[in-house]
């Protein structure tokens, strides 16, 4: 009697391509509608940008500094540090420009929330007020692991013969869902003048919240700027 072998060699790698396939989907992220491998999961997120600075004038107020870009997120590893609020722009007889905000920190998944950014500078001034501070970046928020410290504000602009400008407010603390809520960020400096009163330091930023974890500490807040 004969007997028919059938062989199932043709029909595995069929089966191996199938595997094969099976893994590197499960080994891949899609955030964003954007694949990502998987090892790119535990990296940290990339640092947002600085603002520009705000223009200069001579009898008309300075240009604002422009806003700190957000930092990226991340899966497993850290958020990104929020961007630094641009200077605000100076001016001879109008009012500096305000510092601008910092950028917020990226959030996580399972890391810790980036910090926020610190905020811009305040323009100076010769015989107008300076400009104020910009506001602290928030800091990320994350699920499992800690909210971001939130930014400090930026120091309040300098002027001569015109009141200092005021700092500017701290930024929040990011928030978490079973880890602890991160710090807010220290107020700004009061600016100084020499011929006119200081400006008032900024506030300090809340601390984050948290459902299961302790709730962030307050910041601290700026001290006020000298006077003359």
């Amino acid at each position: 009697m004969v007997h028919i072998l059938h062989s199932h060699d043709d029909a595995r790698p069929k089966r191996r391509g199938r595997r094969l396939a099976t893994v590197v989907a499960s080994a891949a992220l899609i955030t964003g509608g954007v694949v990502l491998p998987a090892s790119s999961a535990f990296a940290d997120g990339g640092a947002g940008g600085s603002g520009g600075a705000g223009g200069v004038s001579v009898n008309g107020p300075g240009g604002a500094g422009g806003a700190g870009g957000a930092g990226g997120g991340s899966v497993n590893g850290k958020g990104g540090t929020g961007g630094t609020g641009g200077t605000g722009g100076g001016s001879v007889n109008g009012p500096g420009g305000a510092g601008g905000s910092g950028g917020s920190g990226g959030g996580s998944v399972n890391g810790p929330g980036g910090t926020g950014g610190t905020g811009g500078t305040g323009g100076t001034s010769v015989n107008g007020p300076g400009g104020g501070g910009g506001g602290g970046g928030g800091g990320g928020g994350s699920v499992t692991g800690s909210g971001g410290t939130g930014g400090a504000g930026g120091q309040g602009g300098n002027s001569t013969n015109g009141n200092a400008g005021g700092g500017g407010n701290g930024g929040g603390g990011g928030s978490s869902t079973t880890g602890p809520g991160g710090t807010g960020g220290a107020g700004g400096q009061g600016g100084n003048s020499t011929n006119g009163n200081g400006g008032n330091g900024g506030s300090g930023g809340t601390g984050g919240g948290s459902v299961t974890g302790p709730a962030g500490a307050g910041g601290a807040a700026g001290a006020g700027g000298t006077g003359a």
